[in-house]
């Protein structure tokens, strides 16, 4: 019986070893994602990101500032942050709102590995190749308000 207790306590020890090296090591690092208003000047950019289990609250960005947050990936590959953003197009006299993905790890670990900044602009919100904020990617378009007056109006 004793023997059975201690090949279970070995195992068991094996298993938190383990748990704690892939947790702990530089492959599943600390990832920093950055959001940066890069819309136009005057204009503020709102926003919340929240994941499953953690709210990181409402903020508010001026043009050109930055929001950051950082966090440890899971092991089984399911990190999910999302972002609810709105801001007003006073060309257009709209408010633009969307929600996206601001970092999914099965997808982002490949493209921006730990070091993730996504630019908010007019269009849309861009994100980084390998942590090279020169090279982008859009990877959501603010969806655009319907007009009234071309509600009933057929695009050919």
């Amino acid at each position: 019986m004793q023997t059975y207790s201690n090949g279970f306590a070995r195992v068991f020890k094996c298993l938190l070893v383990l748990v704690a090296l892939c947790e702990c090591s530089s492959v599943y690092g600390k990832v920093h994602v950055r959001l940066r208003n890069e819309i136009r000047p005057g204009v503020g950019l709102n926003f919340r990101v929240q994941s499953r289990d953690d709210d990181l609250g409402y903020h508010t960005l001026s043009y050109g500032e930055e929001y950051e947050f950082k966090f440890i990936a899971n092991f089984w590959d399911t990190t999910l942050f999302f972002c609810s953003a709105n801001w007003w197009d006073s060309t257009a006299k709209v408010r633009i709102q969307g929600s996206f993905d601001i970092y999914k790890n099965s997808k982002d670990r490949h493209i921006c590995w730990e070091n993730c900044t996504r630019l908010a602009r007019p269009d849309g919100v861009y994100g980084n190749y390998y942590g090279d904020v020169a090279d982008l990617y859009m990877m959501y378009e603010w969806p655009r308000q319907i007009y009234p007056n071309q509600q009933n109006q057929t695009i050919a």
